[in-house]
């Protein structure tokens, strides 16, 4: 009678190929348990011609092929799919941290909005000490806001409202960026691809470097800008809030590494 298939040379086999597997996480499982039927039904037709178990398993490995061999072939199967996943994979990456980041200057808007409620324009908005302005700037300043009295109250009142609008229109395109990623990892889901991977880890990194770098830069000059007393606010409204974002990439970095 013979002996049941030698479980172990097949198992071993398969353990290297799926190491030397690459592509999508779908595709090397697929790839091994095709691989592990194939060997089973070989093995099996060897065992039915009274072959002994172990020798039936090495030859049913030895015409399928060595495991490098076949990783090869099938990882260039492979290739183009990954290549979409990977592409597909940084864009979305990339486009979280540019939908956060104006996220970050729609929120330093409305902070600064109410800094200017608190403190007033001047302390929020207004130019460095020493800014002079042209003839034709004057006169645009002074067209647009007809109610101030002087050129610098006129461009200050132009500085405050551009820096609201800008910062109020970067904040309403990052909640349209997040609802355009929102819809595409669930249009994704439903692909063979699968749904687009989360945070990664580096991606939090980058966020902590880029957001960390931006707010410690822009505190810094807010503070600079309030020891003279002027225009401090816009400075510091931005840096603080870029600190916050910064601080979450961090608890994601966090856990992700945990998970690790």
């Amino acid at each position: 009678m013979n002996d049941a298939p030698a479980p172990d040379l097949i198992d071993a086999y398969l353990d290297e190929l799926q190491g030397r597997l690459r592509g999508t996480p779908g595709d090397i499982r697929r790839s091994v348990v095709e691989c592990e039927s194939h060997l089973r039904d070989r093995t099996a037709g060897f065992l039915a011609d009274g072959i002994e178990a172990e020798t039936a398993a090495r030859q049913a490995i030895a015409a399928f092929g060595p495991p490098e061999t076949v990783a090869a072939e099938l990882n260039r199967a492979h290739r183009p799919r990954a290549v979409r996943m990977l592409i597909a994979g940084l864009a979305g990456q990339a486009a979280h941290l540019v939908a956060v980041g104006l996220l970050a200057i729609g929120a330093s808007g409305i902070v600064a909005w109410l800094l200017t409620e608190l403190l007033g324009s001047r302390t929020v908005f207004a130019d460095a000490p020493g800014t002079s302005y042209g003839a034709a700037a004057c006169a645009h300043y002074l067209a647009v806001h007809p109610n101030a009295r002087t050129c610098a109250q006129a461009a200050l009142a132009e500085g405050r409202d551009d820096s609201l609008f800008q910062r109020a229109a970067a904040g309403v395109l990052g909640v349209l960026l997040i609802a355009g990623l929102w819809w595409w990892r669930r249009r994704a889901s439903r692909r063979p691809l699968g749904e687009p991977p989360a945070l990664s880890l580096a991606a939090a990194l980058v966020g902590v470097a880029m957001f960390g770098a931006v707010g410690v830069v822009l505190t810094g000059y807010g503070v600079d800008r309030a020891v003279v007393n002027t225009g401090s606010g816009q400075w510091l409204s931005a840096g603080a809030v870029a600190i916050i974002v910064a601080l979450g990439y961090a608890s994601v970095g966090w856990r992700r590494l945990l998970s690790i």
